[in-house]
């Protein structure tokens, strides 16, 4: 508790008592008619909103006058998770204001951490385009938002009941920074199991299990049986030989070896290795280029 009064105490420091609090995102704590969401979403969004107003209220004058009651001192303790949310997001303007920062970090440990207090929590970026209601903001043909002009990334900490699209319309309802949230998004991602989730987890079961039982059978025919048997039994059985064609325990040595080639050696291996080195290093260089941290870089 101790430390929990020293955190206010010091944030008193920084801000006038005559004067609201002013956060991240400049959020109208004060809005409680959030449209477009779930139904879950509203209510966790509306109850965070509430205890950064309850905060507001109480711990400025509380911390000032050094005249708090127990009443007030449960509601500071109780409501203090909103403002740990509030501090998980990314502060504005960033660090390094001359490089012309292009994103700003906010706490995912903090985040985190407080999730499950009142609700989960969940850390996001989202993309900030210049102008409120800008028309650089596009809606996709699968409804996703996308920037059309340059943007700017900040983090926030939202509960985890909103899905991306609903916390790019919570912020928008809430901001009054001159900018629009043109889409977000959040570290965790549920996955919808529709039938193409399910047909594709089927098969990725089935693929692990056929090289499992091919490496296992190789592994026992490699070690039961001479070479001279193992190679006839493979040919004369198609169907043996296509079920060992799977199995890691002949062909991870040939795939991973960077040694001479050997006869029979896959030569096109090489190209395939090649092309996928190039397409990481491309891919990670072309995402350097395109979202920046800074504008400078």
């Amino acid at each position: 508790m101790n430390l929990f009064y020293l955190f206010l105490i010091l944030l008193a420091g920084f801000v006038d008592a005559a004067e609201k609090w002013e956060n991240p995102f400049l959020l109208r704590h004060h809005y409680k008619n959030i449209t477009g969401v779930n139904p879950q979403c509203q209510n966790d969004t509306e109850t965070w909103l509430h205890s950064l107003d309850v905060l507001e209220e109480v711990s400025l004058e509380c911390i000032l006058t050094k005249k708090c009651t127990k009443k007030e001192e449960k509601l500071l303790a109780e409501n203090f998770y909103a403002l740990e949310q509030l501090d998980a997001f990314g502060k504005v303007p960033s660090t390094g204001i001359f490089e012309i920062p292009l994103i700003s970090d906010g706490s995912y440990q903090e985040c985190e951490r407080i999730s499950g207090k009142k609700y989960e929590t969940n850390y996001c970026y989202v993309v900030l385009v210049p102008g409120k209601n800008s028309s650089h903001c596009k809606l996709t043909k699968t409804g996703d938002l996308t920037p059309t002009t340059i943007f700017y990334r900040s983090a926030i900490c939202m509960p985890n009941s909103c899905g991306e699209r609903e916390i790019s319309d919570i912020i928008n309802q809430i901001s009054t920074y001159p900018f629009t949230t043109c889409g977000s998004h959040c570290s965790r991602l549920p996955v919808k199991k529709d039938s193409a989730f399910w047909g594709f987890t089927v098969f990725m079961i089935v693929m692990v299990a056929i090289a499992v039982l091919a490496t296992v059978l190789d592994y026992v025919l490699e070690s039961t049986c001479p070479e001279d048997e193992r190679n006839e039994r493979k040919q004369n059985n198609l169907l043996l030989k296509i079920f060992l064609t799977f199995s890691l325990w002949t062909n991870a040595e040939i795939i991973l070896s960077v040694k001479e080639q050997k006869p029979g050696f896959i030569k096109c291996l090489d190209c395939i290795r090649f092309l996928s080195m190039l397409w990481v290093v491309s891919g990670h260089t072309i995402g350097g280029i395109m979202f920046p941290g800074s504008l400078k870089e």
